[in-house]
């Protein structure tokens, strides 16, 4: 079985091209966390804007993969204004206990992703193994490229040294 599952939550696309690239450099199951109300179009925006503020736990399309069967999950978000994004909020609720560990990445227009990969790790209960944080631009000028197989190396090196908790 793999040793990795990646979660990760993406409205605009960015955060789904971060977790494609270090899924395919790590042979990663990945998963997209879909809420079961959309939040495309402006009526969307401004509902996933409320639901972030005020730490909602949208409901999610069920999971195919089981988090516990996993060795290492990695989490993938955008930062929105500072904050996690209510269906990462709610994948955490639900599933980060079952986690055997965490790593997480974040992609953001401006900053926040520091505090964001913060949260996840208080949210889950765990320390992160790994954290990587991309900017919409850094994605754009191709650094994606060179820092996800970087990011694969540390967390498969983290991986193959500590014993499972």
């Amino acid at each position: 079985m793999n040793p990795y599952l990646i979660v990760y939550f993406s409205r605009s696309g960015y955060t789904r091209r971060v977790a494609e690239a270090i899924a395919a450099g790590c042979a990663a199951d990945i998963e997209e966390l879909r809420p079961l109300r959309d939040y495309q179009g402006i009526g969307g925006y401004l509902r996933a804007a409320l639901d972030t503020l005020r730490l909602r736990t949208p409901e999610l399309q069920p999971l195919t993969h089981d988090p516990s069967a996993y060795q290492l999950v990695l989490v993938g978000t955008p930062v929105w204004a500072g904050h996690v994004p209510a269906p990462v909020y709610s994948f955490l609720s639900h599933h980060g206990a079952q986690c055997r560990r965490l790593a997480a990445f974040c992609t953001m227009g401006g900053s926040g992703g520091d505090k964001v990969l913060d949260k996840i790790a208080e949210l889950a209960g765990k320390p992160l193994a790994g954290r990587l944080v991309l900017t919409d631009r850094d994605i754009e000028a191709g650094k994606l490229q060179s820092q996800a197989p970087a990011y694969t190396r540390e967390l498969s090196e983290h991986v193959a040294l500590a014993p499972l908790p």
